[in-house]
């Protein structure tokens, strides 16, 4: 509910310069700093929003025979503040408890597209044309 994960396939494979304009999209869209955790790997958390939701993005750099695929996960966290105001919610009245989900869904979902659209535009330059072939799913 709270998390998507998105797969371009990129045809050439400079995969640091690749995360690096990732990285600054996502630091202008969403103040998301990325920090590398692997070889092909990057994590970084958002700041919190009204709801007490952080966003965070995982981004992954798999080699394929033509390229490289780069999967893009947004997933939402609960700090404290979400916290305290589901169990507050939870406890004192179950509609209200709903509604503050549903509003803390709709708000990260926007969030979380507008990410998206600017992970992806900063790519849209460099990307070229999709390579042919079947690729496995992203994560399963």
């Amino acid at each position: 509910m709270f998390e998507l994960i998105q797969r371009q396939m990129l045809p050439h494979a400079d995969i640091y310069g690749t995360a690096t304009r990732i990285n600054e999209a996502l630091f202008r869209e969403g103040h998301i700093a990325l920090a590398q955790i692997g070889p092909s790997s990057w994590l970084g958390k958002g700041s919190e929003s009204g709801y007490g939701t952080v966003p965070k993005v995982t981004l992954i750099a798999v080699p394929m025979g033509q390229g490289y695929a780069v999967d893009l996960k947004i997933e939402a966290e609960l700090e404290d503040k979400g916290i305290i105001f589901l169990g507050v919610s939870f406890a004192v009245c179950f509609p209200v408890a709903a509604i503050l989900l549903f509003l803390a869904w709709s708000e990260f979902s926007k969030r979380r597209e507008a990410l998206f659209a600017a992970a992806w535009g900063a790519l849209q330059l460099s990307a070229g044309p999709m390579p042919a072939g079947n690729f496995p799913p992203a994560w399963g």
